[in-house]
């Protein structure tokens, strides 16, 4: 006999079928949808990120209502796992063929896990055929937040079971594939070092800089047009075609003596990355470092507010180990558990050279 199911059931089943909470999440929530994107891709990868995304909307016709909306989480969150490390964007290999030269493919990263201070692991990759090789105790104790999986681990065994399971352990620093540490002042000497070896930069028209006395807590309001400045700046120049490109500018009395544009050569990551984390190094060697506020939230957590931006790797983590909330006053927030707030604010004094605010 046929049985009629409901949206609302399927919407259940489907969520159930990936263990996750059906309860509290439907087929929208964005860590279904990353779970969704997860299991599509340990079928169909290597392939365009186009051709992954139309996978998991395609599957998901006639049982979402707004199938735009949908389309544009699941693009956002394809490039969240891309950016978390779940997915790997690599060229194709065929680089003799003109007609594919630039153009890439994702494949699915290995499972790997990346241990915390707290002792939380965070889970990266993806299983082959999407089945899952956790045992059901270490599988209930992963907590889901938008596109991130962390392990709340119950014992200092679990990293070694995980290994013995096939995952690879990474180091934190090898995870985010950020700047090697140092002070702001170490930063900005290599960086110097750098601008010394160009040539005379000559007239640019219609340049804009980061002005170093202004309020760091107002990140719009510090752009401005140089008039008498010296010095060194993080500026942007238009181009002919396409967005203001990053740069990096000495001046004398407001005109450019010598100019590096971004991303830095060798760099891994946008232009606009490391020009923030430059501005960062200037504003802490100045003294007026760039400041987080940090407030009460929930029971059992806090909020961190944000007043400037911070380059991509930065953000990766911040994404894994936190939750965005609406901000208040600032340009984003992030929420975080009050067991995991030290270790976080010890990457943002160390790591980023913010200081919080009193």
């Amino acid at each position: 006999m046929m049985k009629v199911v409901s949206i609302a059931e399927i919407h259940r089943r489907s969520v159930e079928s990936l263990r996750l909470d059906a309860d509290a999440l439907d087929l929208t929530s964005v860590e279904v949808v990353a779970a969704t994107i997860r299991r599509a891709a340990s079928f169909y990868c290597p392939c365009p990120m186009r051709t992954l995304g139309s996978v998991v909307v395609g599957a998901h016709r006639g049982i979402i209502d707004d199938s735009e909306a949908f389309a544009r989480t699941v693009d956002d969150t394809i490039e969240s796992l891309v950016a978390y490390g779940d997915l790997l964007e690599l060229e194709e290999p065929d680089l003799d063929d003109a007609a594919v030269r630039g153009r890439t493919l994702l494949y699915c990263a290995p499972p790997c896990c990346v241990p915390r201070l707290t002792g939380s692991l965070l889970l990266l990759g993806i299983s082959a055929d999407g089945v899952s090789s956790l045992p059901n105790d270490l599988e209930a104790s992963i907590e889901y937040s938008g596109h991130s999986r962390i392990l709340q681990t119950t014992n200092g065994d679990d990293l070694e079971r995980l290994k013995e399971l096939g995952f690879l352990e990474l180091s934190m620093d090898a995870w985010l594939r950020s700047p090697a540490k140092g002070s702001p002042e170490q930063f900005l000497v290599s960086i110097n070092e750098q601008l010394r070896t160009v040539s005379a930069a000559g007239e640019i028209a219609a340049l804009r800089i980061i002005n170093p006395d202004s309020n760091v807590d107002f990140y719009r309001g510090r752009w401005v047009e140089p008039t008498n400045e010296c010095g060194k700046f993080v500026g942007r120049r238009p181009q002919l075609y396409g967005a203001d490109i990053w740069c990096y500018v000495e001046l004398k009395d407001g005109q450019p003596l010598q100019l590096i544009d971004l991303p830095l050569a060798r760099s891994k990551w946008r232009g606009c990355d490391d020009a923030w984390l430059i501005q960062l190094a200037l504003d802490a060697v100045r003294g007026n470092p760039q400041k987080y506020l940090v407030r009460r939230g929930p029971p059992g957590t806090t909020i961190v507010d944000f007043f400037s931006p911070l380059p991509m790797w930065a953000k990766r983590r911040l994404d894994a180990m936190g939750e965005t909330v609406p901000p208040m006053r600032s340009l984003f927030s992030y929420k975080f558990r009050d067991d995991e707030l030290a270790e976080e604010a010890d990457f943002l004094q160390k790591r980023l050279w913010l200081a919080p605010a009193c």
